[in-house]
């Protein structure tokens, strides 16, 4: 499992491998309390090498986005899995977060 941050400009990237759960919880909240804090309204989370995310992670994305669409931002997800994609979608988060196949598709989104 590792966890990472990043500032690119208009957005934050926070990187997840492994799982998003429980147990990461707090550490990914800590990033995202950095972001919020030096400004982003745009925070993207790549999941290309995350294998497995739970209901306090999903938790977690909704008061997220609930922030971020006060500011005029957004949250999106970069690259998820069929898994990960089928759990958005039976928590109907597919609607509210910006689901993006390619890191090109991101950038042209949140330039």
């Amino acid at each position: 499992m590792e966890i990472n941050g990043t500032e690119n400009g208009k957005y934050y990237l926070i990187t997840i491998t492994g799982s998003f759960d429980s147990k990461t919880l707090v550490q990914v909240r800590d990033l995202i309390d950095q972001a919020l804090q030096k400004g982003f309204s745009k925070v993207v989370f790549d999941m290309s090498s995350c294998n497995y995310i739970d209901s306090s992670a999903l938790g977690l994305l909704v008061s997220l986005y609930k922030k971020c669409k006060d500011k005029g931002g957004k949250v999106g997800i970069l690259n998820p899995s069929t898994h990960i994609k089928k759990i958005l979608a039976y928590a109907n988060m597919d609607v509210v977060l910006a689901l993006y196949q390619t890191e090109a598709d991101m950038k042209k989104d949140l330039q």
